[in-house]
């Protein structure tokens, strides 16, 4: 009788697994060149005891785009996360930048095929992501340094108009972090940013964006940031070259994302 009690139990979450999809798409530069042959691979990351799942892997076409699908079973929600191992902008570094991003729940899809395909915009991999180790540079001594950065925003396929944005340099220590410059996104998403200061050592420049893109009504902004290569810092008090941050989708759901309830 107990074993008969036990096998309906095991039946019973075996129908309670719930087959689930999802589908990402998206472009991957190196500055502004394609980035082709990187490794991309789809993810079910489960708490607890349960192994994570590789959905999908591939690599990146010659013009840098890619297109990952894939599904599991699981009895509660999916939690995909897309990952990407790459070595760009990483000079003679052992190993490769891991860079992952969480996929909104929205765009998970029952059964065994993705309905729809969440499109994470274009990233340019220079990019330094949260959590990912810094890239550090030689010193400048005490010189004034400059840094621009331009790109597009995006909420689903359209443009993030109106998003606050800021160019900052965050200082270790006691010392305050210094804002650069700040404005907002264009109709058309797109934005550039530029500023500068004297300092000791490099720079550590970061651009931090304050948006409600796939935010419900939830007080205060998603405040997500991320922190630029040392290879764009310019000697001087004009920025000679630009980095290019791509056209990000702000659905995304990026690592250590924060809230700021009032925006200035």
């Amino acid at each position: 009788m107990r074993t008969l009690a036990a096998l309906c139990c095991l039946l019973g979450v075996a129908a309670a697994m719930r087959q689930q999809a999802v589908a990402i798409h998206g472009t991957l530069l190196c500055g502004s060149k394609p980035a082709a042959g990187v490794t991309v691979k789809l993810w079910d990351e489960d708490d607890g005891p349960d192994p994570d799942d590789e959905l999908d892997k591939k690599q990146t076409d010659s013009n840098g785009e890619f297109r990952l699908a894939g599904s599991t079973r699981e009895l509660t929600s999916i939690d995909p996360v897309f990952k990407i191992y790459h070595d760009c902008d990483d000079g003679i570094k052992p190993g490769q930048r891991k860079v992952k991003f969480r996929i909104p729940s929205s765009y998970i899809s029952s059964g065994g095929v993705a309905s729809k395909t969440f499109e994470i915009g274009t990233l340019n991999l220079e990019t330094i992501f949260p959590k990912e180790e810094p890239l550090f540079g030689a010193s400048l001594g005490l010189l004034h340094q400059s840094i621009a950065v331009k790109g597009k925003l995006l909420c689903g396929s359209k443009p993030a108009t109106a998003v606050r944005i800021k160019l900052w340099e965050e200082d270790g220590g006691p010392d305050p972090d210094d804002l650069l410059a700040q404005g907002y996104t264009k109709e058309d998403g797109s934005f550039h940013l530029e500023g500068g200061e004297a300092e000791l050592t490099p720079i550590d420049p970061v651009f931090k964006v304050y948006h409600d893109c796939d935010d419900g009504i939830k007080p205060g902004y998603r405040k997500v940031k991320f922190r630029l290569p040392k290879s764009y810092i310019t000697q001087g008090k004009k920025a000679l070259k630009i980095f290019d941050l791509g056209s990000p989708n702000l659905e995304t759901i990026f690592a250590e994302e924060e809230r700021e309830l009032i925006l200035s």
